[in-house]
């Protein structure tokens, strides 16, 4: 059944024709509720410049400014003259909010840092929009702390509330989750926002059945929400029902086409699905709308692999590490590529920087410790370097998957050591059993040949193997030209 929208085109019209006749009655609010009108007939243009009007008569008419945030096309477009004419204060709440909206985080928050400073410190909604930056740049803590302040100064601001739920989703906060659901259902219980922190809570407990239950009804309240459709997508995912995400993660983008998650949603489902030329075309939309997470560009070079153009996804493994790695895993994943290909050297290298990095940082992540550690002892015995082998080899020795290794690497670095101590001994003494001779008469030494044997050294065997050193900057991490370039 197709939805009826006859009444807002008569409501359109009556208001089109009230400004041809009498254009003086049309305020900022009247500009307002027509902009809304066409919103809902999805004449976005038509809606945008009423919403311009709108401000254009009162520079304060901050619900104008916030439809607008939806509407702008790009950054870009939000800075043309249309919408900064005047140097009001109010578009630097605008234009803050629209950085949010494109990714730029550590820009909005910058720019929410300047407002605070230019006359609103301890603004609720200031700290409530950086505390939903902060939950976008995978920064949880720190973004809870901010929640936490803005819940003790406004009890009752149920804006971005539902970021502050998928905060404590993923800090597994169940008690602090539960408190925060029972006390907006008892304030705002049809918001839709509370709908979704009640979807969390359920969820984080594993019952999805309800989360799409509340997850449904904060659609019902707002049907162009993209997080709630993409919350409703991944408890989809988790019900085995693959065609419903599907249709949830489309109706996401549908709904905010710069939104990275409904593109990232799909990614995720078609490699499950193991078709990998569909997610690899759905991670590059959400790598586009959110350039510098690393999450976008592991997928993409875990994808790339899948399709066997392994420099691609070499690129992106490492551009992954130096934009930030959000899940420590770029390194570690580069790392055995390398290894995959036998080019050992680039692999020992980033192994090597891995623990560097983090080697106590991820000390739960045992088994790529342990991997790192392994390769590394094996490789600096082939090398020949035993001293470095070493202790490679005796951290093996603390982790069970690789117990085992450790011991016969040690024992084979033992057996060398044995090997290059005995060595020269039994070569001096060979030397000493031999009678030296030489061509002249009644085997007389020759004048002027005087030294003793002890004073003979037999020399020493060097290594030549030159020393691998890995540079803080990931740029050195390889020597070949494409890594620095993007995917």
């Amino acid at each position: 059944m197709e939805y009826d929208d006859s009444e807002l085109k008569e409501l359109h019209n009556e208001l089109c024709l009230l400004g041809s006749d009498h254009p003086e009655y049309f305020d900022a609010f009247l500009l307002y509720i027509l902009a809304k009108v066409r919103c809902s007939l999805k004449l976005k243009v038509g809606a945008k410049e009423a919403f311009l009007e709108s401000i254009s008569l009162n520079r304060a008419m901050w619900p104008s400014w916030e439809e607008l945030i939806m509407l702008v096309d790009s950054v870009d477009e939000a800075e043309i003259e249309a919408y900064s004419a005047g140097g009001h204060w109010m578009y630097q709440f605008f234009r803050a909010a629209v950085l949010s909206r494109f990714q730029l985080h550590k820009n909005a928050l910058e720019q929410y840092e300047k407002l605070s400073e230019c006359g609103f410190p301890n603004m609720p909604y200031i700290m409530n929009q950086a505390a939903a930056s902060l939950n976008n740049m995978q920064e949880h803590d720190m973004a809870l702390e901010f929640f936490k302040k803005v819940r003790k100064l406004d009890p009752y601001r149920v804006e971005q509330m539902h970021l502050f739920s998928d905060s404590l989703y993923v800090r597994s906060a169940r008690s602090d989750l539960a408190d925060l659901a029972h006390t907006f259902f008892k304030t705002h219980k049809f918001c839709w926002e509370t709908c979704c922190i009640i979807a969390n809570y359920y969820s984080l407990r594993g019952e999805h059945e309800k989360a799409v239950v509340f997850l449904q009804r904060s659609l019902k309240l707002n049907p162009n929400n993209a997080a709630a459709w993409t919350l409703i997508g991944h408890e989809f995912m988790e019900q085995k029902n693959n065609p419903a995400a599907c249709l949830a993660y489309r109706k996401a983008i549908e709904a905010d086409s710069h939104d990275y998650r409904g593109w990232y949603g799909l990614g995720q489902l078609y490699d499950i699905l193991k078709m990998p030329s569909y997610s690899l075309y759905y991670y590059q939309q959400a790598h586009k709308c959110k350039p510098d997470d690393s999450r976008m560009l592991v997928a993409l070079g875990e994808v790339y692999i899948r399709l066997n153009q392994i420099p691609d996804a070499q690129k992106c493994f490492l551009k992954a590490y130096k934009v930030g790695d959000v899940e420590g895993t770029a390194l570690m994943l580069l790392g055995k590529l390398y290894a995959k290909c036998n080019d050992n050297d680039q692999a020992a290298l980033i192994y090597e920087k891995y623990l560097d990095v983090y080697g106590e940082e991820f000390m739960d992540d045992l088994n790529n410790i342990a991997t790192c550690c392994s390769f590394l002892a094996k490789y600096y015995l082939k090398k020949g370097d035993l001293d470095t082998a070493t202790p490679f080899a005796q951290r093996c020795l603390e982790y069970d998957t690789t117990k085992e290794e450790g011991r016969n690497t040690l024992r084979q670095i033992s057996q060398l050591h044995h090997r290059h101590s005995v060595l020269p001994e039994t070569l001096v003494a060979a030397s000493n059993a031999t009678s030296i001779v030489t061509m002249h008469p009644g085997n007389v030494l020759p004048p002027g040949s005087s030294t003793p044997l002890h004073s003979f050294r037999t020399p020493t065997i060097e290594e030549g193997e030159a020393e691998m050193v890995i540079s803080s900057d990931a740029s050195d991490v390889s020597d070949e030209s494409s890594l620095n370039a993007s995917y």
